[in-house]
């Protein structure tokens, strides 16, 4: 988001409006979560655990704060406090000289209950992708999905493209990993010569 508001603001309109898979789960733990214990929201510190360091940027935007209702009196609270990389997170088990493989297994916490495919791959390069275009499928075509190996061209890093039909029309996508593959398709897409109808970032 940055990157195009500093290089290229006139693409910014046709961004996705919708939080990043992080900002998403933030609000939820502060929201229907915090609901769900009779919580304080203000009272829960919510660390996310990321692969990417600009992960720390985006936390302290302030379309990602909420507003919520604390003792009759209304509050705006950062959805999510801080931000470890995964690099940092290590350090800290090995600074800590927490025994992590000797660690007891415990049951997987599942806050909201079962999530579908397309949750679970939510968080990967790609899955952003291929959840909005099975959401896409089962809304316009009004049937389960067929098998995901349809949308496998859509998975992995670099820059990688597919074609998939929905309901006779071929829609076009493509998945960018890295700043320097994202200027190649903003400038063929700012010159009018882009076939592609959604890209991931």
């Amino acid at each position: 988001i940055n990157f195009v508001e500093k290089n290229y603001p006139s693409v910014i309109p046709h961004l996705s409006s919708c939080k990043s898979p992080q900002a998403m789960m933030s609000t939820l733990v502060k929201t229907h979560f915090a609901e769900k214990l009779g919580a304080d929201p203000s009272q829960i510190v919510n660390v996310s655990i990321m692969p990417c360091v600009a992960k720390k940027d985006e936390i302290a935007r302030p379309a990602l704060m909420t507003e919520h209702e604390i003792n009759g009196k209304k509050t705006k609270l950062w959805d999510t406090d801080y931000v470890l990389t995964t690099r940092e997170l290590a350090k800290l088990i090995r600074t800590s000289r927490i025994p992590f493989n000797s660690l007891k297994e415990t049951q997987y916490d599942e806050p909201f209950g079962a999530s579908t495919g397309a949750a679970a791959i939510f968080g990967v390069t790609g899955g952003v992708m291929e959840a909005a275009l099975r959401t896409v499928c089962e809304v316009v075509v009004g049937k389960p999905i067929p098998s995901p190996v349809l949308f496998a061209p859509t998975r992995g890093l670099g820059m990688r493209e597919a074609s998939v039909n929905v309901a006779g029309t071929t829609v076009n996508v493509a998945i960018v990993h890295g700043l320097k593959n994202l200027q190649e398709l903003l400038k063929e897409a700012m010159s009018g010569k882009s076939k592609y109808h959604l890209i991931e970032v």
